[in-house]
């Protein structure tokens, strides 16, 4: 069974039975639930299954809110840098929680995106911070049998946890291994007893060791193999008894976390075990990282045996990339939106990538901004050049076919998009030169923007700050502060332009969360306010920006798109977020822009 269903059966059987529960999340019972981590859900009839918006600190908070009031919950992130959002109600709220200690459950569950190519803003893998920050409890799981022990015990426990697993793990045949060994609590778990080394894995590395036990076992040499599971330090005397038998440790530790467990353990495994050998295999912090990559550790198991029996005590084994940075040859520049179109979607299937609809909605606004602009300093990246900040970042696509447009990236460059080892990762990338901002963890560009905007006045330049959002993202309230603090200080050298094309992830705005009246809102925060019925009329929008240069106040331009414009199959059907253009689909929409080009 592949795993992300044999959890979801899990999930299924811990909360069938529960009375008055509560499971909220974006889109849990809406598209693809997940991936499949929350389909098709069966509660009792007093229990209710609630899609929110992308509000993250918000929804931490009302999790601690129900539990105050006695009333259980879980709460579905569909990845876990989302939950940074949180980090205040996790350390300031939970407090209180500890002294009040409510019968009730909450149950934070996201999922560690590891599977590689996300790009910078869900490169975190940091699950033991998130839970050393605040002596928050936390459990990672990996196979059949630890899966089974942790959802069953936490999911809809009494008390506050966070229980997470990983996204490659999640398209994968359930791993299967025979437990020898449960310690208390479900701190760690035993799978192998052998008498030659020992072998500990943290986070989601339990694969990586269980395939290091089965080299050893190959070449004669038997290993004892530990999983732990708890992200919070414990008691580990059957595991150090295990080392001071077998004299030889291999740590092994798929995780990106700055304050490690696995750096604990061995501090403590060195105070109290003699060792002839041991070796640490885990990530070295690196810039790299950020880029679009497989994210798997690259170990070398023979390599390590053969050390570990012969040769030096330590080593560190990390990931290996190379990146491909393109070529300086710049296209012919007479391109239509037809062909801009045509270029993202062909960047998305050859990617194998996603977010079709909402760069297809993104090509008039963009497209006007550039041509509002003076792309040579974008090029050359002065210090007075205007800023172009997507803060809408799943967007990326139609971001770099619009500046591969205006001659600032290559053919070569856009075509590498997605692709291992390149610059052009699915979410806006600083590491490219000329994209102002990291963006796709919704909510932050307008904020970034602001920053930008109000040091171009203190240093007397007279350029602007464009940041694009979508509708959807403007649910995060991090957007909100930032609105309401430009307007209050009359940031008139900002301009945000809102994609307005009704969708979020896989429903529609105002089924997840309106936010209409916008102009009356952005009216109420002292903007001034444009609003074009006509979201891809060039022509208004660029009006839109130059009328609007001398405004005293901020400015946003409320553009009405159709999500997935330019390809007839694709216009607001939302499940195009998410579906990668690919065979009939694919030619299809390829021979529709064609039409258009000509």
């Amino acid at each position: 069974m592949i795993y992300v269903n044999y959890i979801n059966s899990l999930i299924q059987e811990a909360v069938k039975d529960e009375s008055k529960l509560i499971l909220f999340g974006q889109n849990i019972d809406a598209g693809s639930s997940l991936s499949g981590l929350t389909k098709g859900l069966s509660i009792q009839n007093d229990s209710l299954i609630i899609n929110t918006q992308n509000s993250e600190n918000s929804l931490v908070g009302v999790g601690f809110g129900l539990m105050l009031n006695n009333v259980s919950s879980v709460f579905f992130m569909k990845q876990m840098d989302f939950l940074i959002l949180g980090i205040d109600h996790l350390v300031n709220t939970y407090n209180i929680i500890r002294q009040e200690k409510p019968n009730a459950s909450f149950t934070i569950f996201p999922i560690i995106v590891d599977s590689g190519f996300e790009g910078p803003q869900s490169a975190l893998n940091n699950f033991d911070d998130f839970c050393s920050i605040a002596g928050v409890e936390g459990y990672s799981f990996t196979n059949i049998e630890d899966s089974k022990e942790i959802i069953s015990e936490y999911l809809v426990k009494p008390g506050f946890r966070i229980l997470s697993t990983g996204q490659r793990l999640l398209k994968e045949e359930s791993i299967d291994l025979k437990v020898i060994y449960k310690a208390r609590n479900n701190q760690y778990f035993q799978y192998k007893k052998g008498i030659d080394a020992t072998v500990v894995c943290f986070n989601q590395a339990l694969p990586y060791g269980a395939i290091l036990e089965e080299h050893m076992h190959n070449k004669s040499l038997s290993a004892s193999l530990f999983s732990i599971n708890s992200h919070l330090h414990d008691d580990y005397s059957r595991i150090l008894d295990d080392i001071s038998a077998t004299k030889r440790l291999v740590i092994i530790d798929d995780s990106k976390s700055r304050n490690r467990l696995s750096d604990r353990f061995l501090s403590e495994v060195l105070t109290n075990c003699k060792l002839e050998q041991y070796k640490v295999i885990s990530r070295k912090p690196r810039v790299d990282d950020f880029y679009p990559n497989n994210d798997a550790l690259d170990i070398n198991y023979s390599f390590i045996i053969e050390e570990m029996f012969n040769g030096n005590s330590k080593a560190l084994i990390e990931n290996s990339m190379s990146i491909n940075k393109g070529n300086d040859k710049y296209p012919d520049k007479n391109i239509v939106n037809a062909t801009i179109r045509k270029n993202i979607i062909q960047m998305i299937s050859n990617g194998n990538a996603a977010h079709s609809g909402s760069a297809l909605s993104l090509v008039e606004i963009l497209n006007s901004i550039f041509l509002s602009v003076n792309v040579d300093k974008i090029k050359k990246m002065t210090k007075d050049r205007d800023r172009v900040v997507l803060s809408k970042g799943h967007g990326a696509a139609c971001l770099y076919a619009v500046m591969h447009h205006h001659g600032i990236f290559s053919k070569n460059e856009i075509e590498s998009y997605f692709k291992n080892g390149s610059l052009f990762a699915g979410h806006a990338s600083h590491f490219i030169k000329q994209v102002e901002h990291s963006t796709g963890a919704l909510g932050h560009g307008i904020s970034a923007g602001l920053g930008m905007a109000i040091g171009s006045v203190s240093k007397g330049y007279k350029n602007r700050t464009f940041v694009i959002v979508g509708d959807g993202e403007l649910n995060e309230g991090s957007n909100w502060e930032a609105i309401m603090f430009a307007g209050h200080k009359k940031i008139n050298n900002l301009c945000i332009l809102i994609d307005k094309n009704e969708y979020s992830q896989m429903s529609k705005v105002s089924e997840a969360c309106s936010i209409d009246p916008l102009y009356d809102k952005f009216i109420a925060f002292n903007f001034n306010v444009i609003e074009l019925n006509d979201g891809h009329d060039e022509e208004k929008i660029i009006h839109a920006i130059h009328s609007s240069k001398n405004s005293l106040k901020p400015v946003a331009i409320i553009c009405n798109t159709l999500k997935g414009k330019g390809i007839s199959f694709m216009e607001k059907q939302n499940i195009w977020h998410y579906r990668t253009p690919s065979g009939d689909n694919l030619q299809r929409a390829l021979d529709e822009l064609k039409r258009g080009i000509k």
